[in-house]
């Protein structure tokens, strides 16, 4: 963030300042604190726009053993039968983001748990050093669109997913300087998010279990994409309402650039999320499936 976009808060704050200094009291009322939107709370679970339940006649799902246990197995078969299969997993997958699944020691999702984030911006006259802590997400398994696609030729599996809105909720130290004037504060804050879309990509390569090869997925890495952020921190400047309004005013301006150091933490839980649970589905699979898999790809379990 360049130095001369913090120029119309500075004023802003010495103004307020000015103010509050010349009159016979200073206001010793609580920041407002604003709700989330009502919305959030009473929004529908996200459906899968454009995807059936896949039934097992075509699907390429030939018997019930393939879905016994947590996450279902993928048979074998061209690309179109893989990622019918692929598909089917979002589905089933849903109501199992707010338990997790302990058969694989995957956490529950829904809601996140992140126990620390540590953010710092600039240095010298404008700096800002902000620690979250009991981070909640919620609205992962709300998803209203979805895609798990692998190309045996291309030796890859690609993942897309879209959220409608999430929201995370938490508590904040916050500390710094805007030139002459330094703010801090903490309390509890949330951040709204809409429109978000998770996208990435996965490398495919295969282990060598009882002499056979089979396919592996290596870490996908996801990347966060947001088209609306709102957020608020409660209790800024100890409560002085005036001062706190004008900041989260400020923050929510530059809020995108604020979620970009969060991202990574976020990315990275989903992604781990993701290559898990692609490597139960594709379990299986014979690497011979794979066009021209080349040999440096392999290693030995």
């Amino acid at each position: 963030m360049k130095s001369s976009s913090w120029i119309p808060i500075i004023g802003a704050l010495a103004t307020i300042s000015i103010l509050q200094d010349c009159a016979h009291g200073r206001p010793s009322t609580d920041a407002t604190t604003i709700e989330p939107e009502s919305e959030y709370s009473t929004m529908p679970p996200g459906t899968i726009q454009g995807e059936e339940e896949v039934e097992n006649s075509s699907s390429g799902i030939t018997n019930s053993t393939e879905s016994e246990g947590p996450i279902r197995k993928c048979p074998h078969g061209d690309d179109v039968v893989l990622n019918k299969c692929l598909r089917q997993i979002l589905i089933d997958l849903k109501p199992k983001f707010g338990t997790g699944i302990p058969e694989l020691n995957l956490p529950p999702m829904d809601p996140l748990k992140i126990s620390n984030v540590a953010f710092q911006h600039g240095s010298g006259p404008v700096k800002v050093i902000a620690t979250f802590s009991n981070v909640d997400v919620r609205g992962l398994s709300s998803y209203n669109k979805s895609d798990f696609s692998v190309d045996t030729k291309r030796h890859v599996l690609d993942f897309d997913l879209g959220i409608a809105q999430m929201q995370i909720t938490g508590n904040y130290q916050l500390a710094g300087n805007l030139f002459f004037f330094p703010i801090g504060g903490s309390g509890s804050f949330w951040l709204n998010l809409g429109g978000i879309t998770a996208s990435g990509q996965g490398k495919l390569g295969a282990v060598l279990k009882n002499d056979h090869k089979r396919v592996v997925v290596k870490k996908i890495d996801i990347d966060l994409d947001i088209s609306t952020i709102k957020l608020h921190l409660t209790n800024l400047f100890n409560g002085d309402a005036l001062l706190g309004n004008v900041i989260n005013n400020f923050l929510n301006e530059n809020s995108k650039d604020i979620f970009d150091e969060v991202r990574p933490q976020i990315g990275n839980q989903v992604g781990d999320m993701v290559t898990l649970l692609a490597n139960r589905a594709l379990a299986g699979l014979p690497a011979e499936q794979f066009v021209d898999l080349p040999d440096e790809d392999f290693e030995k379990e």
